[in-house]
């Protein structure tokens, strides 16, 4: 009788170990790299240093902006640091550690990235170059980017501007008035 609970015990824990992974264990972007506004040096400093003393890690002061052709929304409750309205996320840029920084309000192709070197220099990277930005699958809100309304309305006001968060003082606060404000945030985090 012991022998075969042992059995079925033991064909359990293999079939668990079996079981496929029906879900990828990070999602991976194609983003382009853009100049920024150089204010992440001065306004993101207490985050920086908040995360250095959590990880005990070292961050490069200032981020590297990267934008993507398509809408990426974040699990607010997977963020690794949260400071007010801005959440770190763990991932990786060419294979490389990074921590993305989503904010609320935040397009959702627009991604601020801090590592531990200065990715410019190591990568060798420049303004327009394309990279691999990987993130781990429960750091998504899968509900929100399978949704199809979300999808559609960031389209409608982001698809062929993506850009233009970095590139025109006017679009972003144009993307923030009253009048967009019954469907525009579903374009945001």
């Amino acid at each position: 009788m012991l022998s075969s609970i042992n059995k079925i015990f033991k064909n359990l824990i293999v079939s668990k170990k079996t079981v496929p992974i029906c879900m990828p264990l990070e999602v991976t972007l194609k983003c382009k790299v853009t100049a920024g506004r150089g204010q992440a040096r001065t306004e993101r400093q207490y985050e920086i240093k908040s995360i250095e003393k959590l990880k005990n890690i070292s961050l490069v002061q200032g981020s590297l902006n990267l934008i993507a052709n398509t809408p990426i929304y974040f699990n607010e409750s997977a963020n690794v640091y949260r400071y007010n309205e801005h959440m770190f996320f763990e991932g990786k840029l060419n294979d490389t550690p990074v921590f993305v920084n989503r904010w609320k309000g935040a397009p959702a192709h627009i991604f601020e990235i801090f590592a531990t070197q200065h990715l410019r220099k190591s990568l060798a990277l420049h303004n327009g170059q394309t990279v691999n930005l990987a993130i781990p699958s429960l750091c998504l809100d899968n509900r929100r980017n399978q949704n199809i309304k979300n999808k559609l309305i960031w389209i409608i006001y982001w698809k062929f501007r993506e850009s233009l968060f970095y590139s025109s003082k006017y679009y972003p606060y144009f993307m923030r008035t009253k009048w967009r404000a019954r469907y525009g945030w579903r374009a945001n985090q």
